[in-house]
């Protein structure tokens, strides 16, 4: 049994990032008393990309500049997760097994 973790970041470009510190600037000139902290988080997210993707371009690309050795992005072991990123437990993980 093979186990593959399929790992999912959202993004936001620094357009989206600048405007959100604009509206959060205006709303805290004009209301002192805005939330923040524990009462007020902010954030901007519009997608989301899975890791193996960002691998798989890179890959393709060290590969074709004579860099790498597979187009394709190799997998880390069972081992290899452990030793370098421990126990992986998030919500953007999901975990498949074949």
């Amino acid at each position: 049994m093979s186990v593959v973790y399929s790992i999912r970041f959202g993004l936001s470009d620094h357009f989206q990032v600048a405007e959100l510190y604009e509206i959060l600037l205006d709303a805290t000139l004009s209301d002192p008393n805005l939330a923040h902290g524990r009462e007020g988080y902010y954030f901007t997210e519009n997608g989301e990309y899975k890791l193996y993707d960002v691998a798989q371009a890179y890959s393709q690309v060290l590969y074709g500049l004579g860099k790498g050795k597979s187009p394709e992005p190799t997998t880390y072991s069972a081992d290899e997760v452990q030793k370098y990123f421990g126990v992986i437990t998030s919500s953007n993980v999901d975990l498949i097994q074949d």
